[in-house]
């Protein structure tokens, strides 16, 4: 049945999906955080007591964010002494199959405590478009040893804006036109060593 998503109809009628099939028909479906305010960046502020700052992110379509100069503090379980641990930091959607109310929360997933490689948990890799009602969107592993963090590592990726992708291909025409030889040959050769650019790991 087709649907009139950006029109008057007398009545309350754009629902969550279409506004998440939206994102997700411009950004992809796929899981993502812009390159805005903090960035969902973190910091270690005891071996207990992580703290994410503010960020936007996309997951499937659907926007989540920490407002503009907000945090959340996250409470990481104790490490065991002579033991290795990974626990997952995970932005997980969940919608409530009987009243349809959707939410998102920041959830630590804890790992098994391990002697020499410790193992990351496991978690929900849900499909929101056909209709399963959780997915994890794993942002840091945290790297126990003993009782002490030693190590975290960033597991999404940073999404450019339009105009970071449009100053992209600006400098990649620029660098371009400088060469005598086939433009379209040294484009594709600069395409390949900067796409990596457009979801960059810093």
């Amino acid at each position: 049945m087709i649907n009139l998503v950006t029109g008057y109809k007398g009545i309350e009628h754009i629902t969550s999906d279409d506004d998440a099939s939206r994102n997700a028909s411009f950004i992809g479906i796929g899981k993502y955080v812009v390159k805005k305010g903090h960035k969902l960046s973190l910091d270690v502020i005891t071996n207990n007591h992580v703290r994410i700052y503010d960020g936007e992110c996309f997951n499937q379509g659907r926007h989540i964010r920490i407002n503009t100069n907000d945090y959340e503090d996250i409470t990481i379980d104790n490490g065991s002494q002579s033991t290795k641990r990974n626990d997952l930091i995970v932005l997980r959607f969940s919608k409530n199959s009987e009243t349809g109310i959707e939410n998102a929360e920041i959830v630590v997933l804890k790992g098994d405590e391990a002697i020499e490689v410790a193992n990351d948990p496991g978690y929900v890799e849900g499909n929101l478009f056909n209709g399963d009602l959780i997915d994890d969107m794993p942002l840091y592993r945290v790297c126990l040893d003993g009782i002490n963090i030693v190590k975290i590592d960033r597991l999404f990726e940073y999404m450019l804006t339009i105009d970071d992708i449009y100053k992209l291909f600006k400098q990649l025409f620029n660098k371009t036109a400088l060469y005598d030889s086939n433009p379209k040959d040294e484009f594709d050769k600069l395409n390949n060593e900067e796409s990596s650019l457009l979801f960059v790991n810093e």
